[in-house]
């Protein structure tokens, strides 16, 4: 290549480098909820270590907007939680909202559920295990299938390890495909690919608000949910370029030493 033109192309990728927007680091992490208790290998104690470690600018829930400023005042007034889709989620009552005035982070609400959501989906999964048997048993077989796979990788699905690779979510994948081919469409809002596209679109609107930022973001959703994020961070990663996904497992470290 003459010289010319190869200065000429150094030059382009440095401009080019200089004028992108600086990229936030996104660190998607999968909860196991009350398991967290009484987990020998991810307890909460290990959780906030990794979040102090990860030194989070905001993180992004899984706590539906409405529930947020009541869960918020009530730990302000005694620093005990009642609103029940948070106080459900120890990774929050117990970790994250003891750790927001420390850190100083920003909580940003991101859960798709609603009350109505939830009653509507468990009581049309009540009635189908009479009116749909086969497709019940179907459901049922793949969700016991994740628990058989995984024990036979030799991995427990409580090592926060396994759950931050491919292969758990992998197995995850294939465990509620048929829940979600038989399912999603007739539980409404409240199927398995329409309330992850619900949480997504907080997600999405929460990463473009802080765009160019420079900031890490954590992202705390049950761990089945995580594939299905992942999925779509990635494309983002690819398409838009204004994130950079971060591997969870080195925060995790002292708990193998």
């Amino acid at each position: 290549m003459p010289r010319p033109l190869a200065l000429v192309l150094v030059v382009l990728t440095c401009f080019l480098a200089a004028c992108s927007p600086p990229r936030n680091r996104v660190i998607v992490l999968g909860m196991i909820h009350g398991e967290h208790r009484t987990s020998g290998r991810y307890q909460l104690s290990l959780l906030r270590e990794a979040l102090v470690g990860m030194a989070p600018d905001a993180i992004v829930a899984e706590i539906p907007p409405s529930a947020l400023e009541d869960a918020q005042r009530q730990f302000r007034e005694n620093g005990v939680i009642r609103e029940g889709r948070v106080a459900a989620f120890p990774e929050y009552t117990d970790v994250v909202f003891p750790l927001q005035s420390e850190l100083g982070f920003d909580l940003v609400p991101a859960a798709g559920w609603t009350s109505a959501i939830a009653g509507e989906r468990r009581d049309k999964l009540a009635r189908w295990q009479v009116e749909r048997p086969e497709e019940t048993a179907a459901v049922e077989a793949g969700f016991a299938s994740v628990d058989e796979r995984i024990a036979q990788t030799g991995e427990a699905d409580d090592n926060p390890y396994f759950i931050h690779t491919d292969a758990y979510d992998n197995i995850i994948r294939a465990g509620v495909r048929p829940y979600n081919d038989l399912f999603n469409d007739d539980l409404g809002h409240g199927g398995w690919d329409n309330i992850n596209a619900a949480h997504y679109v907080f997600i999405r609107d929460a990463l473009d608000r802080r765009r160019g930022r420079k900031e890490t973001i954590v992202i705390m959703f049950g761990a089945w949910h995580k594939y299905w994020i992942l999925d779509r961070l990635k494309e983002r990663a690819r398409m838009e370029g204004d994130i950079e996904l971060v591997d969870p497992k080195p925060y995790f470290e002292s708990a193998f030493r």
